[in-house]
């Protein structure tokens, strides 16, 4: 099930940092993706609910929250953000969904529990068609960008 929050508002009327303050390991995630306030944005996992809820409260214009283990609507975000990958079965879930939710040139954001590696996280992103992957290191945590091409997977020929 898919829990959706559409702001009526016109966003130019909104500042975007008007309301409570986001928290500091969802800021850098934010950050990180960069989405614009009209962005079709999708929250994915565990610690979706307080991402989802700060969104709204900042401006953003359309946010959906979403479990992993739903089926996502194929190319519904510009951008999927995953507060939380703490195995390897959900870094391999995230990914997976990310690459069915995901419009072309769309970009996934994970950020990743200490118990799963970072090498291992790029190299599933890569499997699942992703490119341009990007790591930040975040005191013990580490975030993930990613890119999906407009193309699909490119490959040398």
């Amino acid at each position: 099930m898919f829990y959706r929050s559409v702001l009526m508002a016109d966003p130019q009327a909104i500042s975007p940092g008007a309301g409570l303050p986001v928290a500091m390991e969802d800021r850098a995630l934010l950050a990180l993706a960069d989405p614009g306030l009209d962005c079709r944005v999708v929250v994915l996992g565990p610690g979706g609910l307080e991402l989802t809820c700060a969104m709204i409260r900042q401006g953003y214009a359309e946010v959906t929250m979403a479990r992993p283990c739903e089926r996502p609507r194929a190319r519904e975000a510009d951008v999927v953000l995953v507060p939380q990958a703490v195995t390897a079965e959900a870094l391999y879930r995230a990914a997976a969904f990310a690459r069915v939710a995901l419009a072309p040139l769309g970009t996934v954001v994970i950020r990743l529990a200490a118990e799963v590696s970072a090498p291992h996280a790029v190299q599933q992103l890569k499997k699942h068609g992703f490119t341009a992957v990007r790591s930040r290191t975040e005191g013990a945590e580490v975030l993930l960008r990613a890119e999906l091409p407009m193309f699909g997977q490119l490959a040398c020929a």
